[in-house]
């Protein structure tokens, strides 16, 4: 298995535990990152008593080419 395939599936298995964890049916995260459209969104699902207080939006900003430095 590559090693790209193993790290996503580590991060899957933290988030299924998360799941067990918090007692949630589910949880959606996805992250876009190509020119411009650095995003990370997390959600619950809507049925649930705490998809308002903790869903989570961010913009991450990388920086210019030449830089010391990581994304923000």
């Amino acid at each position: 298995m590559s090693k790209k395939k193993e790290d996503l599936g580590a991060i899957t298995d933290l988030l299924y535990e998360w799941c067990v964890e918090y007692g949630e049916p589910y949880i959606d995260v996805w992250v876009h990152h190509e020119q411009g459209c650095n995003l990370v969104n997390g959600f619950l699902d809507r049925g649930s008593p705490d998809y308002n207080k903790i869903r989570i939006y961010k913009k991450y900003e990388t920086p210019a080419a030449g830089t010391a430095g990581e994304s923000r």
